[in-house]
Order: structure tokens, then C-alpha cells, then sequence
């Protein structure tokens, strides 16, 4: 808009130059080596003006002139840059569709043409990588750690090189760099967090948290709930060595997350140990009311050391009333009420639990009273069902089943990863008469081996406090027949009805004694 302003002022004053000039008519004379010119005053203005635009012209045209192999070479570069990259966005695509051939080919024509191009080296490598020439993927990722400009790009390459070989060493130092020239990478600090967890570097990865924290890659809560489950790791391995140090962290990470059964067990299982069962009772109902779990109960129970089976099923009993629990709570009364040979009040507590399908533990605990009582068929049907049971809930991740809980998947890293549930391979199967144990097959799947195999009947050292307690109080009812025997008990509970699980007919019978947990029990039976 300024340049068509100045260019109508400049022909405005032109044209008033000229008008001026007509209104005042003169001749130009020029005398020159013996010579005169004459002419109009206004022929010479328009003479002037004439050459002083030719003069223009030809000075443009010499430049032009001058110009023109540059202007060329110009024409044909661009020509080229344009083809390039237009062979560099056919060659992304070819990558994404597997083409590897069309990748190849647009990869040269761009790596030719876009030397410095990071893109062309990016599709060069992404090329190598679909060809499957490592050596070659090493290279160009090295080569471009030497640039400023490519240089997380090309560590983060490397990086999945190593991750994929296994080199977990090289990986975590490609990490590290990463993080040191870009505190805020979020690939590199989740990747930094996986590799300290599954070594187990409890201190890196809670100042790795905390960076986290501090760049705004995870909220707050998810790095209150990440700090506690590192918290609670360094407790169950301080438990054992220092006891003083694991009570602290315990508490710290229950602080955190009342929810995380692991610290409280830690905590309560300490406070026990010093005889502050207050304390440890706090611990634990602190933390059951968020997450019931059967060895909150146990250990509620055991509290206080030299407790008789009667007072620690009262003291079960007492958690389980305050605050419910479930099936959790329903069978750590069970459990209590079989060490106190309280075979009603075990019943009782497991029959809102026997309707549908009961998992194996419950199948376990009835066949427990039913051969308490004496009824050893009864025990032979309840242990025959438990082998078409449900699965029990299990400390699961990423398909890996294990008895204890772990603070980060063996497969991915990931913290906090372990959750207390029935394990995934089995919900599928609930429906069917028996289900069958794909957990090989996943763990298979995933390249890692799973830490325990999910199974129907509770480990040994699960049954460990009820079954001493209950062998010593059958001695006493053996040695004082006041007590009453099992069968005794079992005919005074007419009032709770219970259903009789299907007989699984002379089939079933050999099974029955497959798995070492059920022969065991079925053992004691035949």
C-alpha cells in the first residue's frame, strides 16, 4: 500500500512537472566544438528522461546477463531439493507400509541430494533397520550422537538396540545421557525408572521419581504412589538385616499409601516382634478398611505373641466386624476358627462365600472341617471340587503369578505393577467345568518365566499358623473329653445350611489325588 502511495506521488509530481513546463515554453541551446543544438525545452525533458530509462534497462539486462549461469545452477538445485524430498516423504511411507524395496530407492535419492538433512538420516537408518542390518542401524545412530541436532534422536536409537539385545548395562547409560542433555525426556526418564527398578536401585529410582515429579511427566499422585511402592521394596529388604531402618521406611510409605499391603505387613510384623502389638494393630487397621487381604488378618491375629487360639480368633473376628473384608476377611476367620477347633464359627464365617463357585481356598478350608468333624467323604468331595475351582487371587503383573508381592514387573519394570487379584488366564475359563492353565504359554509369550504358576490350594507356609495351632488344641480335646470331639461339635450345627458340593463321582476320585497339596490332604482321608 506505501509503494503504490509513492509511485501515484511520483507520477503526480511528473505530470505537474510537465504542465509547469508547457505553461512556460523555452529552447535549450547547447554549443559544443563548433557546434549548436537547438531544441524545445520540452523535447529536451523528454529526451532526457527517455535515455535515463533506456540507461536503466541496459544496466538490468547486463546484470541479467552476468547472472544467468548462477541463476541456472539455482534453478536446478532447488529442481533437486524439490525431488529429494518428495523421494524422502514417498520413502517415510514405504517404511510404514513395509515396502522395502521403494524404501531403498527413495532412501539413496534423498541421502544423495539431503546430506545434512535430518530426516534423510533418519530414513536411512529406518531403511537399514527393515532390512535387518544391525551394523549398519549402529552406525548411522552413532553418527548422528555427533550432532547437536540429531543427537537425542540418535541415543534414543541406540537405546532400543540395546533394550532389545538385552544389554540393560548399555541401555541405562544411553538413558542417563539422554536425561543429562534433556532433563524432561520422557522416553528416557520412564525408561531410566524400568531399568533402576528391575535392578533394584531403590535411591535412583526414587530421585528419578522425583525429576519426574519435578518436569511434570507424571502427576502428583502417581509419584506419591510410585515413592511409597519404592519405599516399601527397601523395607522388605531391610526387614530381616535392619529391622530399625525397615520400620521407619515402612511407615513412610504407609504414610504415603495406607492402601499398600507390603508396608503394613512390614510395620506390623516388626511392631510384633518388639511386643507393641497396640502399635502393630494400628498398623494393620490402618491399612485393611483400603485393602483387605488375608495376611493382615493372620498377622491382626498373631499380634500379640503367646495369644491362645481363642484370642486370636476373637481378635480376627474383631477386624472383620469393624471393617468387613470380604472373602480376605471371611477366610482368616475361617483359619483362626479351625486352630481354635471352632468348627461352627469356620463354617459360619465362609458359608456367605459357598453359594455360586468358591474358590480353591475355600474348597480347602471345608474339606479341613469336614475331615475335622470326621467326615472324610465329605473332605474327599470338598477337595475334589477344589481341583475345578476357581483360581485364588494371586500378586499378578503383566501375566507373571507370584506368591510374594514384587515391586516391579520382571517383564516391563514397571512399579507398582503387582496387584492382588484372581490371575487373568483364568477369568476367561470360569464358566467351563475345568479350566485349563495357560499361564506356560504367556509367560512364553513374553520371553520372561513366570515366578509361581497360579494354583488351587494355599501354599504351606499360608497354613502354617492355623495347622500348629490346631494340632495342639486336637491333643487337648483328645486329653480332655469335656471339650467335646469333632463329631460331637459337627452335630450341634443344625441351623447352618450348608450346600453339599456335587459328588464328582468314581472319576473323580484319582484325580483327587493329583496335585501334592490335594494328595496330602485327601491322604489323611483314605
Amino acid at each position: 500500500m506505501i509503494r503504490l502511495v509513492i509511485r501515484f506521488a511520483l507520477i503526480v509530481a511528473l505530470a505537474g512537472l510537465f504542465a509547469w513546463l508547457a505553461d512556460r515554453p523555452g529552447v535549450l541551446r547547447i554549443d559544443w566544438l563548433e557546434h549548436r543544438i537547438e531544441a524545445p525545452l520540452m523535447m529536451a525533458v523528454a529526451l532526457v528522461f527517455g535515455v535515463f530509462i533506456l540507461s536503466l534497462w541496459l544496466f538490468s539486462l547486463a546484470r541479467r546477463s552476468f547472472r544467468a549461469p548462477s541463476s541456472v545452477a539455482e534453478i536446478i538445485r532447488i529442481r533437486k531439493n524439490r525431488n529429494a524430498y518428495q523421494a524422502l516423504s514417498r520413502g517415510m511411507i514405504a517404511i510404514g507400509a513395509g515396502d522395502l524395496e521403494a524404501a531403498r530407492r527413495n532412501s539413496q535419492i534423498a541421502a544423495r541430494v539431503l546430506r545434512n538433512e535430518p530426516l534423510a538420516r533418519l530414513l536411512e537408518a529406518q531403511t537399514a533397520q527393515l532390512a535387518g542390518d544391525s551394523k549398519r542401524v549402529t552406525a548411522l545412530f552413532e553418527a548422528m550422537t555427533k550432532t547437536n541436532e540429531t543427537k537425542l534422536l540418535g541415543l534414543r536409537g541406540l537405546f532400543n538396540q540395546a533394550r532389545q539385545s538385552g544389554d540393560t548395562a548399555r541401555a541405562g547409560k544411553l538413558a542417563a545421557e539422554a536425561l543429562k542433555a534433556n532433563p524432561g525426556l520422557a522416553w528416557a526418564s520412564k525408561a531410566m525408572l524400568m531399568i533402576q527398578s528391575s535392578e533394584r536401585n531403590w535411591q535412583g529410582a526414587a530421585d528419578t521419581i522425583e525429576v519426574q515429579r519435578k518436569s511434570r511427566l507424571i502427576d502428583e499422585k502417581t509419584a506419591i504412589r510410585q515413592r511409597a511402592v519404592v519405599l516399601s521394596a527397601q523395607a522388605v529388604e531391610k526387614e530381616k538385616s535392619a529391622p530399625a531402618e525397615a520400620l521407619q521406611l515402612a511407615l513412610r510409605a504407609q504414610k504415603l499409601d495406607a492402601a499398600l499391603v507390603p508396608a503394613a505387613l512390614v510395620a506390623a510384623r516388626i511392631y510384633a516382634a518388639r511386643g507393641q502389638a497396640r502399635k502393630a494393630a494400628r498398623v494393620i487397621e490402618r491399612s485393611f478398611p483400603l485393602h483387605p487381604h488375608v495376611e493382615l488378618v493372620r498377622l491382626y491375629s498373631f499380634q500379640k505373641a503367646g495369644a491362645s487360639p481363642r484370642e486370636r480368633l476373637r481378635k480376627a473376628e474383631d477386624l472383620v466386624t469393624r471393617f468387613g473384608g470380604g472373602e480376605e476377611g471371611a477366610v482368616g476367620v475361617a483359619e483362626a476358627a479351625i486352630a481354635a477347633l471352632d468348627w461352627p464359627r469356620a463354617k459360619a464365617a465362609l458359608q456367605p462365600f459357598l453359594s455360586d463357585r468358591p474358590k480353591a481356598r475355600v474348597c480347602a478350608l471345608m474339606a479341613e472341617i469336614a475331615e475335622r468333624e470326621g467326615d472324610k467323604g465329605l473332605a474327599r468331595e470338598w477337595l475334589a471340587r477344589g481341583m475345578r475351582a476357581p483360581a485364588d487371587p494371586k500378586w499378578t503383573a503383566d501375566g507373571i503369578v507370584s506368591e510374594q508381592w514384587q515391586p516391579a514387573s520382571p517383564v516391563t519394570g514397571q512399579l507398582g505393577a503387582f496387584q492382588w487379584r484372581v490371575p487373568v488366564e483364568r477369568l476367561a475359563y470360569e464358566g467351563m467345568e475345568s479350566a485349563q492353565d495357560v499361564s506356560g504359554a504367556t509367560s512364553s509369550e513374553v520371553g520372561t518365566p513366570q515366578i509361581e504358576s497360579s494354583s488351587g490350594h494355599a501354599p504351606p507356609e499360608e497354613q502354617q499358623p492355623h495347622s500348629a495351632g490346631a494340632a495342639e488344641n486336637s491333643k487337648a480335646a483328645e486329653e480332655d473329653p469335656a471339650k467335646g470331639s469333632p463329631a460331637v461339635q459337627r452335630s450341634s450345627d443344625k441351623s447352618i445350611n450348608l450346600p453339599v458340593p456335587d459328588d464328582p463321582g468314581p472319576e473323580r476320585d484319582e484325580d483327587a489325588l493329583g496335585p501334592e497339596g490335594w494328595a496330602s490332604r485327601a491322604a489323611r482321608g483314605s
